[in-house]
């Protein structure tokens, strides 16, 4: 559960936990005890802890979890009702963990509740009050039944998402991508679960409304404030590509604020279209939305050379313009007149002209560079004299301004040498892949780029134009991991009622059409 007993792993350290395991053999048809190790989203077991070689592994991107503990009035799924079990499911493939007491049983479940689906969603949460809805799902604030802490949940319907293959692949990739994420400055997301005829998302629950609200309505209080919230903007980029990252989507839209009372303090979101760098190919190849899109973008769908990381800190550049000037360089009287100034990249002096800071201009024109090979990355941004001085004499344009931590921890076992690091021997893979037919070409294409309406009013969808899964592959993830180091509705209009509180009657049964 996401509260007294729930202190979620960080999947992206070098950290693990592991643990001897009660399962049963499938040649031997009796009970075996085996060696197992939860590290970075797989699971390692080996016949022993001094064991050489592990004897396989599970990446655990799209399994599903379930977690049965003893019930006096009601036997488990082994026939005993004094056994706890996580049962873990794949491709039509289980696998059953007999945990040897309790508290084994509950520091595992921890783990694993961060990294795979799973069930029975309205037993662990209720509503509170719906954000937004739109033709794919609804955001609501849920509360969790037992710590009576609050989380902004994310709810799709499977229909829909079934029928549109491009929001089916951009709701995945989100997940699997903010799954190995954790920053102050980025989104969080906290578990999963899949029902029949709903996905949900729990997420971190901010307050403060879009950056583009603050924007329209003039309401920074001084000139520091926007070296602040760039610095921390910009701390969040520095982090995503370390990681090799890109979210390539960066607009006022998906920057949210934590709180009301800071005008600085922010989390990235919206990562539907991110993407590793070296799946660039693969993937949304052209995306982003106009007026905040790298040259280097358009050109690469027309042939030309790729892209990486510094293509967001183009789209950062323009924030950054936009929020020392009020004003868009790009912007048209139509999308695509604006598209056409941003493919341009023609910077009208009149822009450049309104920053007096020498320090800021000096920047802006670093991070707004037409040639990559010109442009900084994340950390020249951050080492600029811009983020060193003090601004507090600073003139600005007149009339413009307006007077949750993860706990790590590693159980039952002391960290080991670097020495039993990742054994360079693996057998038994069990890959779980993703096989969708790719949809229709959507409607609305303009300039190769693709139109999708927002899904609700704060959590968008914007233009993109992409072809396979942003995921990478087990074998691909493995090899990157190792250079690291139901819901049984009636209906889902009920999701909502009146009084907008969600209605949701969850069974134990499995979704009968998964969207994995």
């Amino acid at each position: 559960m996401l509260g007294s007993d729930a202190k979620l792993y960080n999947m992206q350290s070098e950290l693990f936990i592991e643990d001897y395991f009660v399962k049963k053999s499938k040649i031997l048809g009796s009970n075996v005890r085996r060696f197992y190790r939860l590290q970075n989203k797989i699971l390692y077991y080996s016949e022993s802890s001094k064991s050489k070689y592990w004897k396989g592994f599970l990446v655990l991107d799209r399994t599903y979890v379930e977690f049965f503990e003893p019930n006096k009035q009601q036997k488990n799924i082994n026939g005993t009702n004094n056994q706890f079990i996580i049962k873990l499911r794949s491709n039509k493939q289980t696998c059953e963990l007999i945990a040897e007491n309790k508290d084994q049983f509950l520091k595992w479940k921890q783990q694993f509740r961060a990294c795979c689906f799973q069930l029975n969603f309205g037993q662990y949460y209720k509503s509170v009050k719906t954000l937004g809805q739109g033709s794919f799902g609804k955001v609501f604030i849920g509360e969790h039944q037992t710590s009576q802490v609050q989380y902004a949940i994310k709810a799709f319907k499977k229909e829909g998402l079934q029928k549109n293959d491009k929001s089916k692949k951009a709701v995945l990739n989100e997940i699997l991508i903010l799954q190995q994420l954790n920053h102050k400055n980025i989104i969080k997301i906290y578990e999963c679960f899949e029902g029949q005829y709903t996905v949900y998302i729990v997420m971190q629950l901010v307050k403060g409304g879009e950056l583009s609200n603050l924007v329209n309505q003039k309401k920074f209080k001084d000139f520091n404030e926007i070296r602040d919230l760039m610095q921390n903007l910009l701390l969040s980029l520095e982090y995503i590509h370390s990681k090799n990252i890109i979210h390539r989507d960066l607009k006022p839209q998906n920057i949210i604020l934590k709180s009301k009372n800071s005008n600085s303090e922010i989390v990235l979101a919206d990562f539907g279209l991110a993407s590793y760098t070296n799946e660039i190919g693969t993937i949304y190849e052209k995306c982003g939305t106009p007026g905040y899109v790298a040259p280097e973008i358009y050109r690469f769908c027309q042939g030309y050379s790729t892209y990486d990381c510094k293509a967001d800190i183009f789209s950062a550049g323009v924030i950054f313009m936009l929020l020392l000037t009020g004003k868009n360089p790009f912007k048209g009287k139509d999308d695509k007149e604006t598209m056409k100034n941003n493919r341009s990249c023609n910077i009208q002096p009149y822009f450049y002209n309104q920053i007096e800071n020498q320090d800021a201009l000096d920047l802006i024109k670093h991070m707004l560079a037409q040639k990559p090979s010109d442009r900084y990355d994340a950390k020249q941004c951050l080492q600029h004299d811009f983020f060193k001085k003090s601004l507090t004499n600073i003139s600005i344009p007149k009339g413009y301004f307006i007077s949750q931590n993860i706990n790590l921890q590693v159980y039952d076992k002391k960290l080991q040498d670097q020495k039993n690091d990742f054994p360079k021997k693996f057998v038994n893979l069990v890959s779980m892949d993703v096989s969708s037919k790719d949809s229709k070409q959507t409607k609305g294409v303009t300039d190769h780029l693709m139109y999708l309406q927002p899904a609700w009013n704060g959590f968008t969808f914007t233009l993109q134009d992409q072809s396979k899964l942003s995921v990478i592959s087990s074998s691909k993830r493995v090899q990157m991991l190792q250079q690291e180091g139901q819901e049984n509705e009636n209906s889902y209009n009920s999701l909502v009622s009146d009084k907008d509180k969600v209605s949701i009657n969850d069974e134990n049964t499995d979704p009968s059409q998964n969207i994995l």
